[in-house]
């Protein structure tokens, strides 16, 4: 009668032999070339998505948004190296650590430069106003100043020039870009809910307004008030579905009346401008 083979356990020769060989591949010369292509794989797909218009109904938000979130997914891998190195016995993987690291800083990078172009038009006085208007803003261009000063010492000269113990030190703020980055996100979050609250908390307002225009007594913005404002030279032009996806929106507010550069759709007529939610 056939028996039932029963489960053996992996050996301390196998484990050995098991990271051997994880450590063999990752010592191999395509390897880092794989990873580069993998870590490539959002942005590349991001740049398509906004070109092919399907990011959504804001596509700019929803561009900013993404660029983010992978920018706190590698970090998150970087942190991940030593603990893994540690555990499961796998030096190789420190070849691996800087790449992750500085993808890291190219995609809070474009996360920054998405969010100062599609937001504010290239405006570097906005982008300052903003900054100091909006806490979870300034949280983030702190965190991303501490990640271009580890990027910018991340060679094999600066870790000579700086000293291997001070060199350490400095790249130990990785942990405090960690909290900085959590932090933005969860008060950027909360900020969103918290505007998006004080922008419908006043419907009344525009029951009014669409009654009065549906009566006759009182005038309502018309559809061909509802125009992108002429922003001569702070207007970017960008090819194709690009530039369809991510400009070419604009509303006239329902509180103050005037004309707004915005990337969300003018559906809705008396939608209420960021000032006035503000």
């Amino acid at each position: 009668m056939p028996t039932t083979p029963s489960f053996q356990p992996v050996n301390a020769h196998g484990k050995r032999h098991l990271r051997q060989v994880v450590n063999d591949g990752l010592t191999h010369p395509l390897t880092k070339p794989t990873v580069f292509a993998f870590a490539s794989l959002p942005f590349l797909w991001l740049m398509w998505a906004a070109y092919a218009e399907i990011l959504g109904a804001n596509p700019a938000e929803a561009l900013i948004r993404s660029l983010g979130d992978w920018t706190i997914r590698f970090l998150v891998l970087v942190l991940m190296v030593t603990p893994l190195r540690t555990i499961a016995g796998l030096p190789a993987l420190l070849r691996l650590r800087r790449m992750i690291g500085l993808f890291v800083f190219f995609y809070a990078s474009m996360h920054l430069l998405a969010y100062a172009w599609f937001d504010q038009g290239f405006d570097w006085g906005e982008v300052v106003a903003d900054t100091g208007k909006r806490p979870f803003i300034l949280v983030g261009m702190l965190g991303w100043i501490l990640l271009s000063l580890l990027a910018s010492t991340s060679f094999n000269r600066a870790i000579r020039w700086l000293g291997g113990r001070r060199w350490q030190m400095l790249h130990r703020l990785v942990y405090l870009i960690a909290g900085l980055a959590v932090l933005h996100f969860f008060w950027m979050r909360s900020g969103k809910r918290l505007r998006g609250s004080v922008c419908l908390r006043n419907p009344i307002h525009r029951v009014v307004v669409r009654r009065r225009a549906a009566t006759g007594g009182g005038a309502t913005p018309r559809q061909a008030d509802i125009h992108p404002p002429s922003a001569g030279g702070r207007r970017r032009h960008v090819a194709g579905g690009l530039h369809r996806g991510l400009y070419g929106f604009g509303f006239r507010c329902g509180s103050c009346g005037q004309v707004q550069r915005s990337f969300l759709p003018a559906t809705d007529h008396g939608d209420t401008c960021r000032n006035c939610c503000q």
